[in-house]
Order: C-alpha cells, then sequence, then structure tokens
C-alpha cells in the first residue's frame, strides 16, 4: 500500500479496527411509525427515518445519536433526473422537485437472510425482532414533457453493521435522449464536516475541505470517500465494493450543509436496466493519519474491489 503523504486530523476512539457491514446477532431491530407514513428504523447504532409517500427514500441518519446525514431543510436524498425539455420551469425531477410517482412502499425485517416479517405501514406499528431490516421503494419518473423516462427501483438495508443502498434504474418509454444525467444517490452530510478524503480502489485521490461557496468540487470517480466531523467525533465513510466507470462523486459546498451527489451513466434505451448501491458506515475516532504513527491503530476500510489502510488513534 503506497500514499502520497502522511495525513493527521483531530478524529473519539474506535472501538473495532475494521469496519464490516455485516449484521450482529446480538443487535435487534426495532421498527416504528406514529401515523402509518413516516417510519423510524434503528439497528445497533444506526437510526433512520423514511416516508412512503415523499420523493426521499433516507430524510435522516444517525450513529449514536450523531448526526451524519440530514435532509431535515428540505427533501434530498432520493434519486434525482435532471431533463432536458426546453420549457420554463424546473428541469429535475425527484427528491423536492417535480414529483415522481411512487409506487410501491415495503419493509421486511430479517434475521440474517430470514425472513421473519413483512408489516403494513400503519398507525401504530411497534416491532423490536430480527438484525436486518430491508426498505424498498418502486416509482416512475415521468415527465409532462419527455414521457415515461426512468422506473426506479431503491432499497436500504439498515443493519448494526451500517447502511447499504440499492438502486435500479429501468429505460422508460419516453423521450430518453432528453435525460442530462441522474444522481440516484444524494447524502447531506452536517455542516460540522469540515474535512474530506477520497480514494479510488487501493489509490489516494485527493483531500479538502468543505467550503460555503455553493460550488462543486471533487468532480472525479471514486469508490471510497471519508469526511470527518470534528465537533461530534464522527468519521464518516461512502463507499462502494465495486467499480463503476465513468462515475463521478460531486460535493455541492452550501452553507447549510456538504451535499454529496453520486452521477453514473443512467440507461440510454427502453428497458435497459442498471444496479449501483452505495454504503454508509460511521466510527467513533480522535485522530486518523493515512500512515502508521506511534499509539495509532491500523483499520482496513473496503474500497471498490480493492482496500485502503488507514490509521486510527484510541
Amino acid at each position: 500500500m503506497s500514499f502520497l503523504k502522511t495525513l493527521w486530523i483531530p478524529f473519539a476512539a474506535l472501538v473495532v479496527p475494521t469496519l464490516s457491514l455485516s449484521a450482529s446477532e446480538n443487535a435487534l431491530a426495532r421498527v416504528s411509525s406514529k401515523d402509518g407514513e413516516t417510519l423510524t428504523i434503528s439497528v445497533g447504532d444506526y437510526r433512520t427515518s423514511f416516508d412512503r409517500t415523499a420523493s426521499w427514500t433516507m430524510r435522516s441518519v444517525y450513529y449514536q445519536d450523531r448526526c451524519i446525514n440530514d435532509s431535515s431543510g428540505g427533501y434530498y436524498l432520493g434519486t434525482v433526473l435532471k431533463e432536458r425539455h426546453g420549457k420554463e420551469g424546473d428541469p429535475f425531477l425527484g427528491s423536492g422537485h417535480r414529483p415522481e410517482e411512487i409506487q410501491e412502499f415495503t419493509v421486511r425485517v430479517f434475521q440474517d437472510d430470514q425472513l421473519l416479517e413483512e408489516p403494513p405501514l400503519e398507525p401504530g406499528l411497534s416491532l423490536e425482532e430480527g438484525n436486518r431490516v430491508l426498505v424498498n421503494k418502486k416509482s416512475n419518473f415521468v415527465s409532462e414533457y419527455s414521457g415515461h423516462l426512468l422506473s426506479i427501483d431503491s432499497t436500504t438495508i439498515i443493519s448494526a453493521g451500517g447502511i447499504e443502498q440499492r438502486v435500479t434504474e429501468v429505460g422508460g418509454s419516453g423521450d430518453l435522449a432528453k435525460i442530462v444525467f441522474v444522481y440516484p444517490f444524494m447524502h447531506m452530510l452536517p455542516k460540522s464536516t469540515d474535512l474530506y478524503y477520497a480514494f479510488y480502489e487501493d489509490s489516494f485521490v485527493e483531500s479538502g475541505g468543505f467550503v460555503e461557496d455553493k460550488s462543486m468540487t471533487l468532480k472525479k470517480n471514486v469508490t471510497g470517500l471519508l469526511a470527518f466531523d470534528p465537533t461530534h467525533s464522527v468519521g464518516i465513510y461512502l463507499y462502494h465494493q465495486e467499480t463503476y466507470p465513468d462515475a463521478r462523486l460531486f460535493i455541492f459546498n452550501r452553507k447549510r450543509d456538504n451535499k454529496l451527489y453520486f452521477r453514473y451513466p443512467h440507461p440510454k434505451t427502453e428497458d435497459q436496466s442498471i444496479r449501483y448501491s452505495v454504503y454508509l458506515k460511521a466510527f467513533s475516532a480522535s485522530a486518523i493519519a493515512r500512515k502508521p504513527e506511534k499509539g495509532f491503530e491500523e483499520m482496513i476500510l473496503p474500497s471498490g474491489t480493492e482496500e485502503i489502510t488507514i490509521y486510527v488513534e484510541n
């Protein structure tokens, strides 16, 4: 493993030196809904919320009661499509823009790979069982100008090891040439995150700070992005376990958050299907380096089909 230089940042103590998304037999999943529309799921250290009628997948994510992904200012965590329609008005479909057509919203509770229950989302829902929860949303992106552009099948898997998001895009019967781009994933990091480190496979790509000038930065193909929140002593790691040619990750530097856009090639013909997945993991730490340091422990992170190694102070 080679690195361009040593990085040290003030990061609370890391308990486990290796990240894993495997479910824990001891982590009990909790699923609840007060009104039959909103949904709260907790497994281990992770808590997230959903809404079956809104144009977003996850609204918020907490790790040990620390916010690591928040869209309280708007519904911006789902898929977004930009359309070239040549008309006045919003060129975007989905996630707080022109609405998608939601076809189905289901919740499934598992113990490892065994399905335990598929509860209806209704007022007063309250379950405590299993160790993994899958939330699936199926929707169509239909433009009043260009017809049915995409069908989106989005699955979010919450376990004690982290969160996996899967999106399958299928080309519709409309004018797909009008699609400019698609962001299947967006993540709004708290403004308290101030540094990021980007990787492609086992290579370091770049590091930088978040700003507030509404600029778009990074704009590179990466398989792992590590962000640090010094205010809450938490690291936030987003990564793929495969590579996607021609993919790009954009950082939108806003005043209220640091917003990540994952952009990949989209279907160009009717019924063409493309699948993507991204993983979200958080951990506590007090310091981190990219080369061995005295008193630091090795931590291995997945990155595409390879791994990267960082060093964390306990």
